[in-house]
């Protein structure tokens, strides 16, 4: 299981990937895992640090599917790799979806 730990530059044990994570705020973050992780683990060590959900992890232009290991995906060892993380809020849209419904709920009136 990933210890989700914090990894110091150019510290990174042999046995160990560093996954250094990157929002489309601009967030980052190093995770220290095992390469016999899966994408899932992953995903549930982010959830856990960061409010987050619908997690998906994107290398090298492509999705990481969440029963995989990183080692399945060709993440090395010993070594810091770069990952890009895609959020979605679903509260984003039913809040829109709310505001639509309020706009056709306007109040009518007729004089007789």
């Amino acid at each position: 299981m990933g210890e989700g730990a914090q990894v110091a530059a150019g510290a990174v044990p042999s046995d160990k990937i560093n996954l250094r994570l990157l929002l489309v705020s601009g967030k980052k973050t190093d995770l220290l895992m095992n390469p016999t992780d899966t994408i899932e683990t992953v995903c549930r060590t982010i959830a856990s640090a960061w409010p987050v959900e619908n997690i998906k992890i994107l290398l090298r232009g492509k999705f990481l599917e969440r029963p995989s290991t990183l080692a399945s995906n060709s993440i090395a060892t010993g070594d810091t790799t770069v990952v890009h993380l895609l959020v979605k809020n679903d509260a984003a849209p039913q809040a829109a979806a709310v505001k639509d419904s309020e706009k056709s709920m306007g109040c009518s009136c007729i004089l007789l």
